[in-house]
């Protein structure tokens, strides 16, 4: 081939890459906008917080003696249900208890010569009456009666303060109530002062609660709260009876009394449920992918339009979010697309509207 007709070809593969090179590329078409996977909030009952806490006897209390000593006698058993003035307990002294069967044996040899006394009194009258003994013998019969009778006083009254020397070695229920704990049982040495029994007095009982102070502000003395317990499964009504301040040093925490009336004592030592509301507003339950943050991290929603719904979020229920709002949402449909998905499909339609 000449050195033409290399020329040639050469000019034209160049001339033929310089036309290709200047063809008209056509501009993509702008995707068009996807419809977004959309959600529904729904109202659900308002959740609540669940405390925890044992019922016992409004007034409850330890019971101890001055006195030291082993215990001689337990009369009752925990649980058990005890009348006024019913024994409990009472410890062993040897001392003491001669001393009241020393009295009782002399109480009984005084009202046994109270009565030969008496007899003899009523024997010398009616001699007297038919003329047969003298005055003086009947005198003397009078005065050995009074003598008589005021020996069985004196002895009523020591027989009665040995038995109340006893007694400070024994305790007795103050009122109808139930025995709560035993500290000590038969055998057992108590040091004075130590606690023999733990009483509960029957009738009304109460549950001490442990509140968060941003729930604890929001319960007043006197109000009325339900309390449910789940052994019997029953429900009961209860009254704020005390709300403590938490301690300088301690957590955030008010200790709530919380009184119930029962007429029955099988209630002490179940546990008994509180339940307070979360909040006072209506709660919803979401998706948790149509729930989004902003960089100061808070929640927000989008609709389809794009507008935003400001929200409060309060916990979560399996896989979804719970939250409340301000505004009803209840017909309004949610978007739940990832973020970058929103920010392509708004770049998207902004590009639209600028070419139209």
């Amino acid at each position: 081939m000449s050195s033409n007709s290399k020329t040639l070809c050469l000019l034209t593969t160049v001339m033929l890459s310089l036309l290709s090179g200047c063809t008209e590329i056509s501009a993509h078409p702008i995707e068009q906008i996807k419809t977004l996977p959309t959600t529904q909030a729904e109202r659900i009952r308002t959740p609540t917080k669940v405390l925890y806490g044992k019922i016992q006897s409004e007034n409850g209390y330890d019971m101890a003696l001055f006195n030291s000593g082993r215990v001689e006698k337990l009369a009752v058993k925990e649980g058990q249900l005890v009348s006024k003035n019913m024994l409990i307990a009472r410890l062993y002294s040897p001392k003491l208890k001669s001393q009241v069967i020393e009295k009782e044996a002399k109480l009984s040899a005084a009202l046994a010569a109270a009565e030969e006394a008496h007899n003899e009194l009523q024997r010398v009258t009616n001699l007297y009456a038919k003329s047969l003994t003298s005055l003086a013998k009947l005198e003397q019969a009078k005065k050995s009666e009074k003598i008589a009778k005021d020996s069985v006083t004196q002895m009523r009254a020591q027989l009665t303060q040995a038995n109340n020397e006893l007694d400070e070695l024994s305790i007795y229920a103050p009122q109808d109530g139930v025995i709560a704990t035993l500290y000590a049982r038969e055998g057992q040495f108590v040091p004075s002062e130590n606690p023999i029994v733990n009483f509960a007095v029957a009738g009304r009982h109460k549950i001490e609660y442990w509140v968060p102070e941003k729930d604890a502000v929001n319960l007043d003395i006197g109000q009325t709260v339900p309390i449910f317990v789940p052994t019997l499964n029953k429900q009961v009504s209860g009254i704020v009876s005390e709300k403590a301040i938490p301690t300088m040093t301690g957590p955030s925490l008010f200790k709530v009394s919380v009184l119930i009336n029962s007429l029955t004592d099988n209630l002490l030592g179940l546990t008994a449920q509180f339940h307070i509301p979360s909040t006072t507003k209506q709660v919803y339950r979401i998706n948790a992918n149509a729930v989004r943050f902003k960089p100061n991290g808070n929640a927000y929603m989008l609709d389809n339009a794009n507008n935003q719904f400001h929200i409060e979020l309060i916990g979560t229920q399996s896989e979804k979010l719970l939250f409340t709002v301000t505004k009803n949402v209840d017909d309004i449909k949610f978007d739940t697309s990832p973020e970058p998905t929103i920010n392509t499909n708004l770049m998207a339609a902004l590009e639209d509207d600028n070419d139209k």
